[in-house]
């Protein structure tokens, strides 16, 4: 009578017994494979992370860059608009006509007279 090889604990009888070496090899094929598997997955994470933080600063500088050239005109805009206020004041005070009621040269009648002067 033949003795047959026991079948260790985890196999089935139709699977062929391949002995403890070839378990070995398969289970350090496998562990190798996840390995490599892991990673791949944390590197792709990783790079996945810094693109998006280069991403985002880049953005973030062009953002700035904009908020930045849109105060320099606005305030462009705002000292055009001082220089204008002030040479319409000026060329007021040379028709030698007082607008502002506190000055105590103001005379209204000499107002009126030059608003009726500028309308016609």
């Amino acid at each position: 009578m033949l003795k047959s090889v026991p079948t260790p604990p985890g196999t089935s009888e139709s699977e062929p017994y391949l002995g403890r070496s070839s378990l070995r090899k398969q289970r350090s094929r496998t562990q190798h494979l996840f390995l490599s598997f892991l990673v791949v997955r944390y590197t792709a994470l990783l790079g996945g992370v810094f693109y998006g933080i280069a991403h985002r600063r880049s953005l973030q500088k062009a953002h700035d860059a904009e908020v930045k050239q849109h105060a320099i005109h606005e305030r462009e805009h705002l000292v055009a608009e001082a220089k204008e206020a002030w040479k319409k004041k000026q060329e007021s005070s040379k028709d030698g006509v007082v607008t502002d009621p506190e000055d105590p040269r103001f005379d209204l009648e000499k107002l009126i007279a030059k608003w009726e002067a500028d309308s016609q």
